[in-house]
């Protein structure tokens, strides 16, 4: 009953009126579409790649994160809590995670730490938001880059909120913003026909390997081919694993999809150092260690197969 007056309540309001969620936005990216970005991050994914760079995006609502390196060890965070969440010692910061209920107050009492920021030791980064108050929020630097670059939405997975992501692009559309949309391709195709005559270029996430394969994977290569019937232009993105995407066989796989799909452009995005920070903030660690980080002589072998194919790739850093 609950799922029926929600989807009741969504037919009547103005998608710009729906909630949409987000755990981040980068104000100026020159990696995530043409031009100069600005780039929203949503909430949620139904996937969970094990060289998942932001693992805090997966949930509906991110847990709580914990920076030790800013920590100053004050237990303002303890004194707080009612739920035991922190416990502070001489040996350092513990988390009881478990009992967390996502109230918000240990960050408030963190003299370091703001709801609004992930720049200090604790951070609830998921926002839930009317599409038209993070439009005024978007706005004035989406003016400012309008004629260099735009909007990108990515995730997690952007699409698992296609309802209220049109009210965005729509938005866009109407003020003359580009838009970019990053997407696995493994959702049911209605959530691509929901925005697909919004988005002027699609990065599609291509990551076939023997290690992984993910949910609705037999739904990639289809939706692939569909965006490449809608006149937007369709950007590929691999992620570059040294020993998990970069099998022979992984990349004659991609080139193959490509080719039957009309998409013509590749960006290999190297797995880097940087990727456990979030997996330390959550309490859990990477599977994939510093050994899958690929050389540039190894990205620059991985291009060269593509170009061969009659593609053009390029290498993300």
């Amino acid at each position: 009953m609950r799922g029926l007056i929600a989807h009741a309540v969504r037919s009547i309001l103005p998608e710009r009126f729906l909630k949409i969620r987000y755990f981040d936005i980068s104000w100026l990216s020159r990696l995530d579409g043409p031009g100069h970005r600005v780039v929203l991050f949503l909430q949620g994914c139904n996937l969970c790649c094990p060289w998942c760079h932001s693992p805090h995006s997966q949930a509906a609502e991110s847990p709580i994160l914990f920076f030790a390196s800013r920590c100053l060890n004050c237990g303002r965070c303890e004194q707080i809590c009612l739920h035991g969440v922190h416990e502070i010692s001489e040996t350092g910061h513990v988390l009881h995670r478990e009992r967390c209920v996502r109230c918000g107050k240990c960050i408030d009492a963190c003299p370091v730490s703001n709801r609004k920021r992930m720049s200090g030791a604790l951070a609830l980064p998921t926002r839930d938001v009317a599409v038209s108050d993070l439009w005024t929020l978007l706005y004035p630097q989406l003016d400012l880059v309008r004629d260099i670059g735009g909007l990108t939405v990515s995730g997690g997975e952007a699409l698992l909120q296609s309802q209220a992501l049109r009210g965005l692009l729509r938005l866009c559309r109407e003020h003359g913003i580009h838009t970019a949309l990053e997407t696995s391709g493994a959702l049911p195709r209605r959530h691509f026909t929901d925005v697909a005559g919004l988005v002027d270029c699609w990065l599609f996430g291509l990551r076939p390997t023997p290690a992984y394969s993910p949910v609705g994977a037999d739904r990639i290569a289809d939706n692939l081919r569909f965006l490449g019937g809608t006149g937007s232009r369709v950007i590929v993105r691999m992620p570059v694993v040294a020993g998990v995407t970069d099998h022979v066989e992984s990349l004659e796989r991609v080139a193959a999809t490509m080719h039957a799909s009309g998409a013509h452009e590749i960006q290999l995005l190297p797995f880097h150092g940087g990727t456990p920070h979030y997996y330390d903030a959550l309490g859990s660690s990477c599977s994939i260690g510093d050994t899958s980080i690929p050389d540039a002589k190894h990205l620059g072998e991985i291009r060269d197969f593509f170009q061969r194919g009659g593609l053009h790739a390029s290498v993300l850093q």
